[in-house]
């Protein structure tokens, strides 16, 4: 008799190891990696059982094992028994775990609860399959055992004690009714059978054999006067706090069970199931003995049930001797919990000054977040639950407020660690939601009770959408997106802090991108929103998140739709608040590169762009990228001042120092890591080659030339960078008056490369032909120096392999007319530089029969006749210069308008033609455009009317 009263017992302590468990494992938080072999279930054998089944003291059971092991019914209990053994061993070795390695722990009490499924599952079976068993009270119990200890304790994180003394998330209020409600029907349908067969069982043929072999001692010692009287005591009282409109009040029940008969109010079957609940646990309350081990666990459930019954001092005496008790357990703890709430029907303050005292005196709730939770739950739950007490001196809202506080003092308590403290807020959000039972309006909740709740919507989306959930009106999903829509709503006012309204508004615009990863819209209105959101709230943290997600989603949209609608725009303005509010942040550092090359590269804002490439640090994926083009853009800023002849020394110097800078880092680079040292080189090839650049506008042409045959740099890896090391080169022998060198390499490389020596070569003329620019201006009275007169002769040479190639048919596609026209334009010019005027009329003659209505060829053919000098010749510059100011009518007119004029009036004056008419025509001009084309072409006029006149 006393190894069956045990078994009552040691059920309790499992109940208690429970708790240590729930302490180290109710928020995984975490991870660590772990053996496999560690999760192994334990080995079954008969040695095992036997020990389990004797612990239990059913030695039937024992008996069933060992002598009629292949019944079918033995079958599926041996099944039942092993899974509830596996269950155990992985619940003792997750709390030894979760000491050392959370994951490990984690994965253990994952199995665990899958072995405890199926201990269901198989009494389920047992109970459906063989109804006329005499074990089936037994199955039926230890179902409802296990529903109303390990599966609300366990698997929903002691979802009774929140339910009954705090606050219960949603997920804990829906398993708690449906859990206890079965329990309920188990018990009852366990106790009818028990009944039964108290004088059924004596009647049976059999019954002396089973008597011997212990049945009926486990069930009517064991069951019946103990462990059924026990769960159905607990589980009624469990059920009388059940909402009204549960299924247990509204639904059909089974009339032939008279514990299951309701009254007709929900209020007077509440007061029959609390009486049931009195009446079953009484036995136990009043024993001293305490024959069962449980008259602690009885008394604290008959207490909360005069507590339900309003009978607040009956339920305080009740509780003395667990307060007065030096245990430290769940029974203990639950006794002070219920204490306070009975406490605070007279003295509400007095309530919660026990709960504080709690806080700092008990050691499950010092170890574990759940009941630290647990605890101001209870705080916040005396609170609201008698507000109209709370209100006597101070207005409701800052009441409700009060009670809400709680929570935050939690969070914030410095005692917490930081995962204790990321545990316990996502356990606050979960509650949160459950708290707008509490007020009649959201509107009336505290602003950071409202942020929390969209923390834990935003968790909730996520997994309905990892669940395939569509955001469709009815779904959970879409559910919890209108909650966050709302409460972001609410808080969208000025007083409300602004760390609250960042982090809501930051939620809420990611609500609005789960539903929809995928459409351009979608991503680009939730990116605008949360830009401006970072630019409204830059000091605070959940900004960086925001500005970060917005920037990288519309670099993304620009990549992929640089044209279509505002995209480019709202990037530019997402990258401005980024750059100039985070400057210093790991998502400034990821969006310099990319916007500086496409958004201010790309547009001509050198010095903007290179400013950026400068910002990126050393140890980022893309700092030889920004020094790549860091490069590009003092190459492209000099060349932009070279066109406009402009000094660009300083740009040259600052050149150049960025790129020793540049070729000291890469030498030191570890080529063993391949994407960066990848990078660092291309930067090297382009840094000596626009370092060669420079040296050859500079003059140092043999510097250059020197630069890139000693250079590690194999440029015939880089075809897109070998034109313009050619070009540097070509140009570079060109100034060391190596022109037959030129040639050669020209015409070398026209032959093994044309396709990009063609490029190379054009672009070379072109370079040389903007200097010819200089002297042969009409405003400029300069005669070219020999450093020009050799550069003329070479583009001579260049052009003469130019066209050589095309004629024999290496440049593909050929070069058409056209295009041939425009080179025989520059290489009039270089005659012209060169002082043979003759071999440039000569040369653009054909072609102005062919392109007569081309006003660069008319110009050129112009200027040449004009620099011939001949009385013919001059009459032909006159009547080119005549095409081109007819071709243009009306303001504002171009330079060459100006040009065409000036050089006419000159032939004129040289050719000894209408020189009295000469002021006549500058009047003339003068009253189209009083301002002859600015300052520089007024004197010019100017000059020719007092040459004239003289």
């Amino acid at each position: 008799m006393k190894r069956k009263n045990g078994q009552l017992v040691s059920k309790f302590w499992r109940c208690v190891l429970c708790v240590l468990i729930g302490m180290l494992l109710g928020v995984k938080g975490w991870s660590a990696e772990f053996d496999e072999g560690l999760v192994e279930p334990m080995a079954m054998n008969g040695e095992v059982l036997e020990s389990y089944t004797h612990g239990l003291g059913d030695y039937h059971l024992a008996y069933l094992f060992s002598s009629e092991a292949d019944q079918s019914e033995v079958v599926k209990e041996r099944k039942a028994v092993e899974a509830r053994i596996r269950f155990d061993d992985y619940i003792r070795r997750a709390r030894q775990a979760a000491e050392t390695n959370q994951a490990l722990a984690n994965r253990l009490q994952d199995l665990g609860l899958e072995a405890l499924d199926e201990v269901q599952r198989s009494y389920r079976e047992m109970v459906e399959a063989f109804g006329n068993s005499p074990r089936r009270p037994i199955w039926l119990t230890n179902m409802a055992e296990l529903k109303l200890q390990q599966i609300l304790q366990i698997k929903y994180g002691f979802a009774s004690e929140s339910c009954r003394y705090g606050v219960p998330t949603r997920v804990q209020e829906i398993a708690y009714a449906e859990v206890v409600r079965e329990a309920f029907f188990l018990l009852a349908e366990a106790d009818a059978s028990l009944y039964k067969l108290q004088t059924r069982l004596p009647r049976s043929p059999g019954f002396a054999a089973l008597k011997t072999r212990g049945l009926p001692g486990m069930l009517f010692d064991e069951y019946a006067a103990k462990r059924v009287p026990f769960y159905l005591g607990i589980a009624s009282i469990y059920v009388a706090t059940l909402p009204a409109d549960d299924i247990y009040f509204t639904g059909e029940y089974d009339k032939t069970n008279s514990l299951l008969i309701r009254k007709e109010t929900i209020e007077a079957e509440r007061k029959r199931l609390l009486g049931i609940g009195l009446g079953r646990l009484d036995g136990f309350v009043t024993d001293q003995g305490d024959v069962a081990g449980v008259r602690f666990s009885a008394m604290l459930h008959a207490s909360y049930a005069l507590f339900m019954r309003e009978e607040y001092q009956s339920s305080i005496q009740l509780l003395q001797p667990l307060l007065r008790s030096q245990r430290r357990d769940l029974t203990t703890l639950g006794a002070q919990m219920l204490y306070a709430h009975a406490l605070a029907k007279s003295d509400v303050r007095t309530a919660l000054g026990e709960l504080r005292r709690l806080q700092g005196s008990h050691p499950i709730v010092i170890q574990s977040p759940i009941f630290k939770l647990m605890v101001v739950d209870a705080m916040f739950r005396v609170q609201v639950d008698n507000l109209e007490q709370l209100r006597r001196g101070q207005d409701g809202e800052s009441a409700l407020g009060q009670a809400f506080n709680v929570y935050y003092e939690l969070i914030e308590s410095p005692s917490l660690s930081e995962m204790e403290r990321q545990q316990i807020s996502y356990m606050v959000a979960q509650r949160f939601e459950r708290l707008v039972a509490y007020v009649d309006d959201v509107n009336q909740m505290p602003a950071r009770v409202r942020m929390l709740m969209t923390d834990y919507g935003l968790q909730q989306m996520q997994e309905a959408i990892a669940r395939g959930e569509q955001n469709v009106e009815g779904s959970e999903l879409n559910r919890y997106y209108r909650l966050i829509l709302d409460l972001a709503k609410s808080l969208d006012e000025v007083d409300v802090e602004p760390e609250v309204r960042a982090r809501v508004g930051y939620n809420a615009a990611i609500a609005m991108y789960l539903p929809d990863k995928q459409s351009m819209e979608n991503l680009q209105e939730v990116a605008n929103i949360l830009a401006e959101l970072a630019k409204k709230f830059p000091q605070q943290s959940v900004s960086v998140k925001a500005i970060t997600f917005a920037t990288e989603t519309l670099q993304h949209l620009h990549q992929k739709y640089p044209d279509v609608g505002r995209i480019g725009d709202d990037y530019a303005d997402a990258a401005e608040t980024l750059f100039n509010a985070f400057s210093v942040s790991k998502a400034a550092d990821n969006q310099r590169v990319y916007y500086a090359f496409y958004l201010l590269q790309g547009k001509g804002q050198y010095a903007a762009a290179a400013g950026h490439y400068k910002l990126v640090p050393f140890d980022h994926p893309q700092y030889y990228d920004a020094q790549r083009e860091l490069m590009f853009c003092y190459d492209a800023q000099i060349s932009l001042k070279q066109q406009a002849n402009q000094n660009f020394d300083i740009l040259l110097e600052a050149m150049n120092a960025d790129a020793r800078r540049i070729l000291r880092e890469v030498s030191k680079e570890d080529k063993n890591i391949a994407e960066r040292s990848g990078k660092a080189q291309i930067a090297e090839a382009v840094t000596v080659m626009l370092q060669a650049a420079g040296m050859e506008m500079r003059g140092a042409y043999a510097d250059a030339v020197a630069l890139l045959d000693e250079s590690d740099v194999d440029f015939e890896a880089y075809s897109n960078l070998l034109p313009r090391v050619l070009q540097v080169r070509i140009s570079a022998l060109i100034g060391l008056q190596q022109l037959s060198e030129a040639a050669a390499l020209s015409k070398t490389f026209m032959q093994a490369r044309p396709e990009l020596a063609a490029a190379t070569i054009d672009q070379l003329l072109k370079q040389i032909n903007r200097r010819f620019d200089v002297v042969l201006n009409p405003l400029n009275e300069l005669l070219p120096h020999e450093r020009l007169k050799k550069e003329a002769q070479a583009v001579l040479t260049l052009a003469e392999t130019f066209q050589v190639a095309n004629e024999d048919g290496l440049i593909q596609p050929g070069l058409d007319d056209e295009y041939l026209a425009n080179m025989d334009i520059i290489k009039s010019r270089a005659y012209r530089v060169l002082g043979r005027p003759q071999e440039a009329v000569d040369l653009l003659g054909p072609q102005t029969v062919k392109f007569g209505d081309v006003l660069e060829l008319i110009m050129a053919y112009g200027d040449a006749n004009y620099d011939l000098g001949t009385s013919e010749s001059l009459e032909r510059a006159r009547v080119q210069y005549r095409m081109v100011m007819g071709s243009y009518t009306e303001k504002p007119y171009p330079e060459v308008y100006y040009h065409a004029w000036l050089n006419y009036l000159k032939a004129c004056i040289e050719g000894d033609v209408q020189v009295e008419d000469v002021p006549l025509y500058v009047g003339q001009l003068r009253m189209r455009d009083s301002e002859l084309g600015g300052e520089v072409f007024k004197k010019a006029f100017d000059d020719l009317i007092e040459r004239v006149n003289q």
